[in-house]
């Protein structure tokens, strides 16, 4: 302490003049004191406490002397602090020293020094209250948001709403982990809506199928008769040539819708998912024939190029059908689309151990952006748009029987489908 060492000084700056009993040098050292405005009172006694000199800074004052000198150090006495310090020459005690200072500086340095300590914390609050005012918005308000946009989510149960947060930090993560659960989410409600829509047309098409087949049971009986009829007339009735020759028309084209009335039937009639030997040529022409009137109505030019010797597939023969009038349909769908003379040519052919079968046409043909996508449920290219699960649904058949279906095509110029199936080997045989 500041006293302290004060007091050793001046103990040792004393000693010669305790030793010599010089007053004069004593009083000139104590009286140095009154540089140090805190120090009211100070004193030099022999070794025996007989007072040697006195130091008062206020000389009016009165100073109680009967302190003990009997021990060194300090202490604290009201509002003083009190150090006693003895002196030694050679290890030999000659006399002792006391400085009493006040404490007024001390408590107003304390108390400037609590005062700068509460400003500065008072400060440090102030700015922690405002920093943490400041990130709590930085933090909460994208947490709040992102909540928000849940409940939104949540009651209009609509996934294509996302959140907007570009830092890259924590909450950005989660941010984009939420985006991402959003997107897949919506991805899987398309996916779900697809099969949905896909599995109503299924029940369309098969209500229609067991319409299409009542009808074609009702109208052969009629049919039938019909012809009975007017073959009596032709063998045994009294008719001219020309009529007869009418009668062999009505004949012709009774026995005509006779047998279109068998294919509907066994085209509409559910299968068991067996395969079978199937000659894919009587197959083929079997679709041609249902085809045969929409076909010469709009005067398209059928060129068949079949293979001489073709080996009997093990198919689904009414899943195989399907296939073809798919894509005959289409054609005749594209060339009505671009209008003009048109053309379905189709042609097979055995290529390593796999049978080729390829419908081609003079149609509209398929724009260059949807043709990666031809395949994919719901898509057409037609002008008056369909559903467009035909093509679809040929791919999974093909794609069921071990095959593939691919297509090649020109905008404005035509399109050509390959089905290429293996010969009895390799096929994936259903479950």
């Amino acid at each position: 302490m500041k006293l302290t060492t004060l007091a050793e000084v001046l103990g040792d700056s004393s000693r010669a003049a305790i030793v010599f009993d010089d007053r004069t040098r004593g009083e000139e050292i104590l009286f140095s004191l009154e540089k140090e405005p805190q120090v009211t009172f100070a004193a030099l006694a022999d070794k025996d406490d007989r007072r040697f000199v006195t130091y008062l800074k206020d000389p009016t004052a009165h100073h109680d002397w009967s302190l003990s000198l009997e021990k060194e150090g300090y202490f604290f006495e009201k509002d003083y602090l009190v150090v006693r310090k003895f002196i030694y020459l050679d290890g030999v005690l000659v006399g002792k020293i006391f400085i009493q200072s006040h404490l007024e500086r001390l408590h107003d340095k304390n108390r400037s020094m609590i005062v700068a300590m509460g400003s500065v914390l008072l400060f440090t609050l102030v700015a922690v209250y405002f920093i943490t005012l400041r990130l709590s918005r930085v933090i909460s308000e994208p947490i709040v948001s992102l909540s928000s946009l849940s409940e939104r989510v949540a009651q209009a149960d609509d996934f294509s709403l996302r959140g907007s947060y570009v830092a890259a930090d924590e909450i950005g993560v989660l941010y984009s982990a939420f985006n991402d659960m959003l997107a897949k989410i919506q991805s899987r409600d398309a996916e779900l809506d697809k099969t949905h829509q896909q599995l109503l047309q299924s029940e369309k098409l098969s209500a229609t199928g067991k319409l299409a087949a009542s009808l074609a049971h009702e109208l052969n009986n009629p049919i039938c008769g019909i012809r009975n009829v007017l073959e009596i007339l032709y063998e045994r009735g009294n008719v001219s040539d020309s009529h007869k020759d009418h009668l062999i028309m009505a004949i012709r084209e009774s026995g005509r819708i006779t047998s279109l009335v068998k294919d509907l039937n066994d085209f509409h009639r559910p299968s068991a998912g067996q395969r079978s030997p199937v000659n894919i040529h009587t197959a083929i022409d079997e679709m041609l024939h249902l085809m045969s009137r929409r076909l010469k109505d709009r005067g398209v030019v059928l060129g068949l190029n079949y293979a001489e010797s073709i080996p009997q597939l093990s198919i689904v023969s009414d899943q195989f059908k399907q296939v073809i009038l798919n894509l005959l349909t289409n054609a005749e769908e594209s060339i009505a689309e671009k209008g003009g003379q048109g053309h379905i040519t189709i042609v097979t052919e055995v290529v390593d151990s796999n049978v080729v079968i390829q419908v081609s046409d003079n149609g509209a043909g398929i724009p260059e952006e949807t043709i990666n996508s031809i395949f994919d449920p719901f898509v057409s290219t037609k002008a008056r748009k369909g559903l467009g699960l035909g093509l679809s649904i040929s791919q999974g058949i093909i794609d069921r029987h071990g095959g593939k279906i691919t297509v090649a095509s020109r905008e404005g110029k035509g399109s050509t489908f390959r089905i290429i199936l293996p010969i009895n080997r390799g096929e994936k045989h259903e479950q």
